[in-house]
């Protein structure tokens, strides 16, 4: 869902990112990844906020997932088949008009998947850019990074490096066991 806020803040990486959390739910699995998390991404004029638990079927807004854009006169809630407007009050009054409960038909990511094929085919371009999906994967893996290492994290996106941290930077690399290398091209 990461893609959903990063597409409506028009924003594509963060500034900095801390992270907390642990393995609380399954304590005894094993696994690298916190199945508990609290990450905060700052862009400077705002914050992220990814919170995920595994265990617990409810969250927040009575949903098991989904994104929330918080606003001064309401709040957007999104996941991957509805979305709704929750209007702040004041005075009684809502700040917002109300809004019911808007479905979609379920059928996104069966979607996006049939245009994935479709272009693997025509070579065209797909209905969502790769780069919407490189974002993504530097959002978690800043996350679990800022966990790994308990520590604030600075990004350069232009440089695709942490700029605070060498550890963090040798994490960003991938490491190959020997006898295996990623062919130079």
């Amino acid at each position: 869902m990461v893609d959903i806020a990063l597409w409506g803040m028009q924003v594509s990486t963060p500034k900095s990112v801390v992270s907390m959390g642990g393995r609380f739910a399954f304590p005894n699995q094993d696994g690298e990844t916190p199945d508990t998390m609290q990450v905060l991404y700052d862009y400077g004029n705002f914050t992220l906020s990814w919170d995920q638990s595994i265990g617990i079927g409810r969250g927040p807004y009575d949903r098991d997932h989904g994104v929330a854009f918080i606003g001064n006169l309401g709040t957007v809630v999104i996941d991957r088949g509805k979305w709704e407007v929750l209007p702040e009050v004041d005075g009684g009054k809502y700040l917002t008009p109300a809004m019911p409960t808007q479905y979609g038909d379920g059928k996104d990511l069966d979607r996006h998947t049939l245009n994935f094929v479709e272009c693997i085919r025509s070579r065209q371009q797909t209905n969502c850019p790769v780069n919407v999906g490189r974002n993504v994967a530097v959002h978690a893996q800043l996350g679990n990074m800022a966990h790994r290492l308990g520590q604030k994290l600075f990004w350069d996106d232009a440089k695709s490096a942490v700029t605070s941290d060498q550890k963090a930077n040798d994490l960003v690399k991938a490491h190959y066991n020997s006898p295996w290398s990623l062919p130079v091209v």
